[in-house]
C-alpha cells in the first residue's frame, strides 16, 4: 500500500505522523481483465492510484461505447463528477488487464487535507496533474488521427503491447483499417 505515498512523495516529502495517518486510509483492489471498477451512473467516490495493470474509461453514445482514456500505472484517477460535484459518473472503468489498485475515500482525502496545511500541496499537484493531462487531451482533438497515433505511442510506448489495437482505434475516432494503414505508413 505505498503506491499513493509515493506518489504523493514524489510531489513533496511527507512527515511521518501523515504517511501514518494516510495508510490508514488507503485500500488496496484487485480486480481481473473485464472487471469494472465502476459504471456510467455509479457513485465512484473514491480517488484511485494503479499500482499494477491499466484500465479504459469510457461513455456510450448512439449504443456504442466510446473510450476515453486508458490509465496506466503511477496515474491518480477519479471519476471527477463524482469525486467533486457528487453527482453520477459519466463515464465507466475497465480494467485490460489483471491490475492492482490503491484508493482512498475522497471524504477521508479531503478530512487529511483540511487536518494537515502540508497536504495541500498534494492536493494542487494532483490537480495541476490532471489539468495538464486534461489539456494535452484537448490538443490532441485538434491534431489528424495520425499524429494522434503518434503521439500516443510516444508518450505511452508501451500501449501497443497492452492494449488491442480496437481499443486505440476506438479513442482515436477511427475504425481499425484506417489504424492499420496509418500504422503502416509511419515511422519513428
Amino acid at each position: 500500500m505505498i503506491g499513493f505515498i509515493n506518489k504523493f512523495k514524489e510531489y513533496k516529502a511527507m512527515s511521518p505522523i501523515i504517511e501514518k495517518e494516510l495508510l490508514s486510509k488507503i485500500k488496496v483492489l484487485h480486480k481481473r481483465k473485464g472487471d469494472f471498477l465502476y459504471r456510467e451512473n455509479q457513485f465512484p467516490n473514491s480517488v484511485y492510484l494503479i499500482t499494477k495493470g491499466c484500465l479504459r474509461t469510457f461513455y456510450h453514445k448512439n449504443g456504442k461505447e466510446k473510450n476515453t482514456m486508458f490509465i496506466f500505472e503511477n496515474l491518480i484517477f477519479g471519476s471527477t463528477s463524482s469525486v467533486f460535484l457528487e453527482l453520477p459518473s459519466i463515464d465507466s472503468a475497465q480494467f485490460l488487464e489483471d491490475s492492482t489498485i490503491e484508493y482512498v475515500y475522497h471524504p477521508d482525502l479531503v478530512a487529511l487535507y483540511n487536518k494537515y496545511t502540508e497536504m495541500e500541496t498534494y492536493r494542487r499537484k494532483i490537480a495541476e496533474e490532471y489539468c495538464i493531462f486534461l489539456e494535452e487531451k484537448i490538443r490532441l482533438t485538434e491534431n489528424t488521427a495520425t499524429d494522434k497515433y503518434r503521439i500516443i505511442v510516444e508518450r505511452f510506448p508501451h500501449i501497443l503491447q497492452r492494449v488491442s489495437l480496437q481499443d486505440i482505434a476506438n479513442l482515436l475516432n477511427i475504425s481499425q483499417e484506417t489504424l492499420s494503414r496509418i500504422r503502416a505508413n509511419i515511422r519513428f
